[in-house]
């Protein structure tokens, strides 16, 4: 058989090699791995996983070169739809409209396959609507798809042999569990410290590498939105070598820390964390150079790294020099087993979500004891909260509250605790919320205000319920309370009608829609349903929901005579014994366990419905 002549050669060269030479580091364990996929895997379909930053992207970019292939890329924004993946609209003069409507990504790529190498990228698929998932399921089973162009259905049959599909994702939501089998799931890790280390020593001096060594990790355990990438350390290496007359200040927000709110996270955090010790980086190592938690980031405060105009080997020399010795005089805090509060100006209106009045450590040790937080380096910061002072101290934190959290502290033994928090209740009015507040200030279709203070003034609560869909409202919620007997009247109601159980209550009539499903935990869903028409409304409610994906029909061997018509358990639909044995006998099968997405449940519904208008249920 004579070869494509439109097809390049394999490449010969190891795909690690390839990575190193154009200076992008992964694990070389990783490395064979994606090469043997690419190369020998029948289904060459890849979920690259992991933080912004660590080269998910650029990897397919250097795949797609690696195989000599064409590279299709499209970047998602939040919202996108499965149209967008399908279509393309671009301007044309010879439409009515003036919009020409032709292939999008995935045709395109499918398309190309038939004559040549593609890598398909869809970048940041997690942004995509949940919906989107079930229209990559045929192309990555069968490498096809179907869709409208001019008013006709067209198919779109792709060659597997010379498609490698990426999708990336930083996380932003769960995929599910049908799209998931067919992929191959890999995380990309940002490198340890060491490996920055060893790659910029070949090209700066010990010095200076060390510093950037430095941010790097700090960007990491700062919890910036993506670590500084070796590209970002060496063009600053190069600035520091060449010679500008900046502060590293100006530098680090010019080449590495480039918002507002992560310079403040990376302030806060460098100016507290523990001296490192790079003895472990290289045997070479100046090992007696220690580098420091700060006075001012990585330098003595007000001071400039400054360089001057000499020859290039007498200013490197310089620049080395005056580095080091900067380097030097930094101090080592040293350790203290107190927590020591964050000093807050008094003058200036801090905004928080969470404020306890703490007395001797009181406040600290109950939100310690009560949520068990992440701790951190820092005592003075744990999980969202930290530790403060201004006219006394205080436990506080800038981010809303879980509606499971207020509820733990306002329950706990702290005094005088003010708190705001956030999360859903599945309800479809909120009746139950006006008949226990004291005021209700603001009243509309789709939001209310609700205030209630108790009789002794101790407790005050607000409450916004703002609708989402015919199944859930969104809850942003304030209370305060001033003593530790007093409970509060509002937040009991929402922890009940935040929990997922209460769904099933909801869903055993029509609904349309059903948004808020996309996020939920379905394993948590639980409901024994008593009659057909309840089991047929459920599973039509459930099937036409962003969470059908991730739940399953499932008809059992009919063993279990204790099951009436359905229960609902741990993501399932388990139909009873006499429903089961009717539509198995129908389907003329023992068991099925399919995804709620699954065509055949369409079927399943159409023979419950038949057995029922002929009496046989």
């Amino acid at each position: 058989m004579h070869p494509d002549p439109g097809l390049k050669p394999e490449p010969i060269e190891p795909l690690y090699d390839f990575f190193i030479k154009n200076e992008f580091y992964i694990e070389k364990g990783l490395a064979e791995l994606i090469e043997k996929i690419i190369k020998i895997g029948k289904r060459k379909a890849i979920l690259l996983r992991g933080p912004a930053g660590v080269g998910k992207t650029q990897l397919t970019y250097l795949i797609a070169r690696y195989v000599n292939s064409e590279y299709v890329f499209f970047q998602c924004a939040m919202g996108t739809s499965e149209d967008d993946l399908l279509y393309k609209y671009i301007p044309s003069e010879s439409t009515r409209s003036g919009i020409k409507v032709t292939y999008g990504p995935i045709p395109r790529a499918l398309l190309a396959s038939r004559s040549k190498k593609v890598v398909l990228v869809i970048d940041e698929f997690d942004k995509t609507r949940p919906s989107a998932d079930a229209l990559l399921l045929d192309v990555l089973q069968n490498f096809r798809i179907s869709l409208y162009l001019n008013d006709d259905e067209a198919v779109v049959q792709g060659n597997p042999e010379n498609l490698v599909i990426f999708l990336t994702s930083n996380d932003m939501r769960e995929f599910s569990e049908p799209l998931l089998r067919r992929l191959i799931s890999i995380t990309l890790k940002p490198l340890p410290a060491e490996k920055i280390y060893q790659l910029l020593s070949r090209r700066f001096s010990k010095e200076i590498s060390m510093l950037l060594t430095q941010i790097y990790s700090d960007t990491i355990n700062a919890g910036l939105r993506k670590p500084a990438t070796i590209q970002e350390l060496t063009q600053l290496g190069e600035m520091l070598e060449a010679g500008v007359a900046m502060s590293l200040e100006e530098l680090l927000k010019m080449f590495v820390v480039k918002y507002d709110d992560d310079w403040k996270k990376f302030e806060s955090y460098v100016a507290t964390r523990k001296p490192y010790d790079f003895s472990s980086h290289d045997a070479s190592v100046e090992t007696s150079v220690e580098v420091a938690g700060l006075d001012r980031y990585y330098e003595p405060e007000k001071q400039e790294i400054m360089f001057g105009g000499k020859s290039k080997t007498e200013q490197k020399k310089k620049d080395a020099a005056s580095l080091l010795e900067k380097l030097r005089k930094i101090v080592v805090r040293a350790e203290v087993l107190e927590a020591k509060p964050e000093q807050v100006r008094q003058e200036e209106q801090v905004l928080v979500t969470l404020k306890i009045v703490d007395n001797d450590f009181e406040a600290y040790t109950e939100v310690i004891k009560t949520l068990q937080p992440q701790p951190t380096e820092d005592p003075a910061r744990f999980g969202k909260f930290e530790y403060v002072e201004d006219e006394a101290a205080a436990v506080i934190s800038r981010e809303p509250l879980t509606i499971d959290e207020a509820v733990k502290l306002e329950s706990s033994n702290a005094n005088m605790i003010e708190g705001y928090y956030e999360g859903v209740v599945f309800v479809n009015n909120v009746d139950v919320f006006i008949a226990n507040a004291t005021k209700v200030k603001y009243y509309t279709k789709d939001k209310v205000f609700l205030e209630y203070t108790s009789k002794s003034k101790d407790v005050e609560e607000k409450l916004v319920l703002e609708r989402i869909d015919d199944v859930s409202y969104r809850v942003k919620g304030y209370f305060k309370r001033t003593s530790r007997k007093a409970e509060t009247a509002l937040l009991p109601i929402v922890e009940n009608y935040s929990k997922v159980s209460r769904l099933a209550d909801l869903l055993v009539k029509p609904r349309n829609n059903m948004a808020s499903l996309a996020d939920i935990d379905v394993k948590e869903l639980f409901r024994h349903v008593d009659s057909v028409d309840e089991a047929i409304t459920f599973i039509e409610n459930l099937k036409k929901s962003p969470a059908a994906g991730r739940m399953k029909l499932v008809i059992p061997i009919p063993d279990n005579r204790s099951l009436c018509n359905m229960l609902v358990q741990d993501g399932k639909l388990i139909l009873g014994y006499r429903l089961a044995e009717k539509v198995a006998e129908e389907l003329n099968v023992t068991e099925i366990s399919v995804s709620l997405a699954d065509s055949i449940v369409d079927r399943i519904i159409t023979i419950m419905k038949d057995l029922r208008r002929r009496g046989e249920l």
